[in-house]
This record gives structure tokens, C-alpha cells and sequence, in this order.
């Protein structure tokens, strides 16, 4: 009973943290206004002498930040994964994983170092509402499309949510969730509720609204050089575990043809 309380509250926890964090980092990508840049970037200045030795020393934060944040992202699933065998509390690996990226982008929010010096392109959203209004746009349908995406995709099994129901249910023990197929025990489990059209799409498409991503990192007002590191590296990033092939998207055409018929 302890260890279920116990389990219940990290969970309760985790998903409130999850939530807080997406929300800020949807602030982080997509706000407009640039007092949080003018601001920090002074403290900056005052502390390095010139543009230019700040410029370097936010780009080492900056890129260092982003650097960890993949680390993190691609390689902790695994140990947690084999650290959580030995505690007997597998089922829980989403959702610590899940803590431990949300705690790495808060880091990265935390200690994001703006560079204003640098600019690729720039335009002026006050003395242009009808621009402003088209990049709000944008973002607000772009963040709605990713998160229909992950909802279509189960956003029960992506926040872990699924495995903890169903161990305090039933007290099943299953495997790590979105697992390899060379787990074998919780692949077999989870084909008898997915096609294997569904499975193979969700291997491929490891981070679900690529498209919409790129809107939100690439389509902004001001690109300065620190929002051009987040949008080269998580662009990389992103294409490099992007494996989906013609059969996964004609499996998405045929469900969205079945659902709207439905």
C-alpha cells in the first residue's frame, strides 16, 4: 500500500512538472516580445566587456545547454530503464524520464544566455500587426497540431501514464514503454492492441510534429544567433531519429481516411 501511495504521488507529481515545463517552454519558443533578451544580454555585456567575448561565452552556455539536453534526450533511457529493474518499479520509467527532461529544459531555461548582437534576419512586429497576428497564428496552430499529434499517438503510453494504471490495477509487471523490439515481452504485449502498422510508425517517428516544430523554431521575427543554435542543433536532432518511410505514411493517409468517414 505504501509503495502504491508512493508511486501514485511521483506520478501525480511528474505529470504536474511535465505540464508546467511544456507550458514554459512554449513561452520560451514562442513569445515575441524581447525584454527578457534586452535585459539579460545587458547583465551579460557589463560582465564580459564587449559584444564580442559575450557572444562567445553565451555561445559556449548556450550550445553546452543544448548539448546535455540530447545526452539526456537519447541515452538515459536505457540506464534508468536498468536502474528501475533492480527497485522493481519498471512500469515508472516513463515517467521519471519524462522528470528528467523536463528538469534538463528547465536547466535549459534557467540558463539560456541570449545574444542580441548577432541577427540573421529581423523584423518589427509594432509597426506591423497584421505580421504579428500571422506569426501568432502560426505558433498557436503549430503547438495544437503537435499536440493532436501526440494525443493520436497515445499520449497515455507517451507520458507513461498507462503503465503505472495498469500495475496498481491489475499489478502487472510490464516492460519500459515505447521499448525496442528487442524487448520482446512488452512488444508482444502491446501487439494485441496495435497493429503493427501503428508500432513501426511509432519507432519511426520518434519525435511526433517534426513539420510542426520546424514552424515554431524556424518561423519567428527575430533570428538571433542563440535562437539559430536551438533551431540548427534541435533541427539536426530531430532529422537524424526521423526514419518514416512511404508504408508509415500511407498507413497515416488510410487513418485519417477511416476516421473521417467515421
Amino acid at each position: 500500500m505504501i509503495t502504491k501511495v508512493f508511486v501514485l504521488v511521483i506520478t501525480l507529481s511528474g505529470l504536474a512538472f511535465t505540464f508546467v515545463t511544456i507550458v514554459q517552454l512554449m513561452l520560451f519558443l514562442s513569445s515575441f516580445s524581447d525584454k527578457r533578451e534586452v535585459n539579460n544580454s545587458s547583465i551579460y555585456s557589463d560582465v564580459a566587456g564587449d559584444e564580442a567575448s559575450t557572444a562567445v561565452l553565451s555561445s559556449i552556455v548556450d550550445i553546452s545547454l543544448l548539448i546535455c539536453f540530447i545526452i539526456q534526450h537519447s541515452f538515459s533511457s536505457a540506464p534508468l530503464s536498468k536502474l528501475l529493474v533492480y527497485s522493481n518499479i519498471r512500469y515508472m520509467q516513463r515517467i521519471l524520464y519524462n522528470i528528467l527532461t523536463a528538469a534538463v529544459l528547465q536547466i535549459l531555461m534557467i540558463y539560456w544566455r541570449p545574444i542580441p548582437y548577432y541577427v540573421l534576419w529581423s523584423i518589427t512586429l509594432e509597426q506591423s500587426p497584421m505580421f504579428k497576428l500571422m506569426f501568432q497564428l502560426l505558433h498557436s496552430l503549430s503547438w495544437l497540431s503537435l499536440y493532436i499529434m501526440c494525443i493520436s499517438l497515445d499520449i497515455t503510453e507517451l507520458l507513461g501514464i498507462k503503465w503505472v494504471y495498469y500495475n496498481l490495477i491489475s499489478g502487472n509487471e510490464f516492460s519500459e514503454p515505447l521499448t525496442s523490439q528487442s524487448q520482446q515481452s512488452f512488444s508482444r504485449y502491446k501487439s494485441r492492441y496495435k497493429s503493427q502498422q501503428m508500432l513501426h510508425l511509432q519507432n519511426s517517428m520518434k519525435h511526433p510534429g517534426f513539420l510542426c516544430l520546424l514552424v515554431i523554431l524556424w518561423v519567428y521575427p527575430v533570428m538571433r544567433l542563440d535562437r539559430l543554435f536551438i533551431a540548427v542543433i534541435w533541427t539536426v536532432y530531430m532529422a537524424l531519429a526521423w526514419h518514416v518511410d512511404e508504408n508509415d505514411i500511407n498507413y497515416i493517409i488510410e487513418q485519417r481516411s477511416k476516421k473521417f468517414a467515421s
